[in-house]
C-alpha cells in the first residue's frame, strides 16, 4: 500500500523512526519521495500491520502542527543503554507516560551526548524530567558500586 501524505513535514523522518515502526510492525516501510511537496510512504506487510503503522502516521502527520517543543538532555553515551532498556522497555514507559517521543544519538550524529524530547511543551518537559531522574538513579548505582 502507498500513503500519501499531503502535508509537507519537513521532520517527517527525524519523528518517525522508520526502522523503529519496521521492527516493531514487521512491515517494510519506506519513504519514497524526500524534498517533494507531500511525502509517499509505501507500507508492505500484513495488512493489520499495514494498518496499525498508517494509523500510527497519520496520528503524528496531524500532531505536527501542535508539537513544536523539543528539549534536550544531556547525558554522557554509556547509561543509554539501560535509559532505552531492554527491547526498547524503559524508553516505552517514558512515551506511555508523557507522550513525547524521545529520540537517542546514533552513530552518524555529532553530539552523542544529546538526547531530545519532542512532543508538546509539558509533555517534553515531564519527559526531559523523567530521563533526569532515572540518569541520576544510574549514577548513584555507579556511585554505591564504586
Amino acid at each position: 500500500m502507498k500513503y500519501l501524505f499531503t502535508r509537507k513535514t519537513a521532520n517527517l523522518r527525524s519523528l518517525v523512526n522508520i526502522k523503529k515502526l519496521r521492527d516493531e510492525t514487521n512491515t517494510k516501510t519506506d519513504l519514497l519521495v524526500e524534498g517533494a511537496e507531500a511525502h509517499v510512504i509505501e507500507i508492505r506487510g500484513p495488512k493489520e500491520d499495514d494498518m496499525k503503522v498508517k494509523k500510527r502516521l497519520l496520528k503524528i502527520s496531524n500532531e505536527k502542527p501542535l508539537v513544536g517543543h523539543t528539549a534536550e538532555i544531556k547525558a554522557n553515551l554509556e547509561p543509554h543503554k539501560f535509559l532505552i532498556g531492554r527491547n526498547g522497555a524503559s524508553i516505552k514507559k517514558v512515551l506511555d507516560n508523557t507522550g513525547a517521543r524521545n529520540v537517542f544519538p546514533n552513530e552518524n550524529d555529532d553530539d552523542k551526548n544529546t538526547i531530545a524530547s519532542i512532543g508538546r511543551k509539558e509533555e517534553s518537559v515531564t519527559s526531559k524530567n523523567e530521563l533526569n531522574s532515572s540518569i541520576a538513579q544510574l549514577k548513584d548505582i555507579v556511585k554505591k558500586k564504586n
